[in-house]
């Protein structure tokens, strides 16, 4: 389950995240071709790059004492997601292509919960000033 932040803004885009891994986990496991594979792969590393980059600008703007770890962390997550090309996870086959993109999910449930929700109190103060 994914940590609630109490920031609409970070809840929302984590939730979307975590519902374009699980359509991703769907198709992968529904045998789809890898174009189709590649096409939903690259939506889902798109959107964390995108959500990764909004966020990091937050943990700068606040200072946060774990950003430069926060950023590693999303770095290790993206470059991950990057080399799960359609290709790959065809190769993987339907069982194998869940397993890897589960565990990214939960990868990244686990950094929401040990990083963002400690940063949140600071990024709200921010918001509120």
């Amino acid at each position: 389950m994914i940590p609630d932040l109490g920031f609409p803004p970070l809840d929302s885009d984590h939730r979307h995240l975590l519902e374009m891994l699980e359509d991703l986990i769907r198709v992968a496991e529904s045998s789809a071709d890898a174009d189709l594979l590649e096409d939903q792969s690259l939506e889902v590393t798109a959107s964390l790059e995108s959500h990764f980059a909004k966020e990091e600008r937050m943990l700068e703007e606040v200072q946060d004492p774990s950003r430069l770890l926060h950023a590693a962390l999303h770095a290790d997550l993206l470059e991950r997601m990057a080399r799960l090309t359609g290709a790959q996870l065809t190769a993987l086959g339907p069982l194998g292509a869940k397993d890897v993109l589960e565990a990214v999910a939960q990868d990244l449930i686990a950094e929401i919960a040990k990083f963002d929700v400690p940063a949140v109190p600071a990024i709200l103060k921010l918001q509120k000033s």
